[in-house]
């Protein structure tokens, strides 16, 4: 029995999609949110941002956790990555330069497994296209001129000490 893929980079699909996957409307912009910024679809993230959207929403999955910091609630899932997080990962040079304009912007947030946007834009890739890699490199230095730091891993314990 063959399986039929959807190309979610289509707008159609991709709203279906993502229509079908969220619950309620505040999810579905979550949803959009991420997507955006993951794809680099400028013109989805502007009108989101236009129409109030916090640019520090974190991935979405299920189950997710709503948890309350310094008076935001954010939605967790198992990575913790927010719109910048995943900008930097993809190197969307202009998807961060937009999220980091807007004053709320949390440019050292860190995911699950405590790394900030600029850790994954520093993360090597081995199998991107070359062109990410070159997107990566600069949003790695936009985000340390901006302030961005990449976050101080706790060492791993072994038996036979510290790695």
């Amino acid at each position: 029995m063959a399986t039929m893929s959807v190309d979610l980079s289509l707008p159609p699909a991709k709203a279906q999609f993502l229509a079908k996957e969220a619950p309620n409307e505040e999810k579905f912009c979550i949803a959009s949110m991420l997507f955006a910024a993951e794809s680099g679809d400028m013109e989805e993230l502007n009108m989101l941002l236009e129409f109030g959207m916090n640019p520090n929403v974190l991935e979405l999955c299920v189950p997710c956790v709503c948890e309350v910091r310094s008076g935001l609630a954010l939605v967790r899932d198992g990575y913790g990555r927010t719109p910048l997080h995943l900008a930097a990962w993809m190197g969307h040079v202009e998807v961060v330069e937009k999220l980091l304009e807007h004053p709320k912007c949390m440019i050292n947030a860190l995911d699950a497994h405590q790394r900030t946007p600029l850790g994954l834009a520093v993360l090597e890739q081995r199998y991107s296209k070359q062109s990410i890699k070159d997107g990566k490199q600069e949003v790695a230095a936009i985000l340390r001129k901006r302030g961005g730091r990449r976050a101080a891993l706790p060492k791993k314990e072994y038996p036979s000490g510290p790695a």
